[in-house]
């Protein structure tokens, strides 16, 4: 009995695929345009989220000796967040298992949320009492503080760059806190050229 466990155990070992170290190289080695397509950030900004993020992303938990660094799981995140794409298609891109991509997604996206209370603010109750009463003014809408809204404008452009809709399009946003407009070109914001 004892002899055909070991022999069992010896068997399966050579019949386990032996694990591979992925070069995972540097994600972010390539062009400004190429990195702005992929993640629809800029360099600096995504170093600026990895910044941001890495102390409430796991990696320090694991026991792996081939974790993935939060700039990975960062890029990982960001990849699904700009694309939408399933996992599967994420992970063959990045080198990535499928299980890798939805953890990676977790993590990132609850280490954004908990950091939200530092850039997401509200007005404090002083300074919008104004803004109330010249949008119930305009509009008859009680406890409005502001509005946004976007838009796509027709451009003519290269045949590449299709917004989803089917034509080449600006993204823009305008924001309207009582008396100010502010017009965003959201794409022109995010290049750097």
């Amino acid at each position: 009995m004892a002899l055909q466990r070991h022999y069992r155990r010896r068997h399966v070992r050579f019949l386990l695929e032996r694990r591979t170290i992925r070069d995972r190289g540097n994600p972010m080695d390539v062009d400004d345009t190429v990195l702005f397509a992929r993640y629809k950030f800029t360099r600096l900004t995504i170093l600026f989220i990895v910044d941001i993020v890495t102390e409430k992303l796991d990696s320090a938990l694991t026991k792996r000796s081939m974790a993935l660094t939060p700039l990975h799981k960062v890029l990982v995140a960001l990849r699904f967040f700009a694309t939408g794409a399933h996992f599967r298609l994420i992970g063959e891109s990045l080198g990535v298992s499928v299980a890798t991509v939805c953890r990676c997604v977790f993590e990132v996206a609850r280490a954004l949320v908990r950091q939200a209370k530092k850039f997401i603010q509200f007005p404090r109750e002083e300074s919008t009492s104004s803004v109330k009463q010249g949008f119930y003014r305009i509009s008859g809408f009680p406890n409005v503080i502001g509005a946004i809204d976007g838009t796509l404008i027709r451009i003519q452009a290269p045949v590449s760059n299709v917004n989803r809709k089917g034509f080449h399009s600006l993204n823009v946003q305008v924001h309207n806190t009582g008396r100010k407009y502010i017009v965003q070109d959201t794409v022109h914001k995010n290049i750097q050229r």
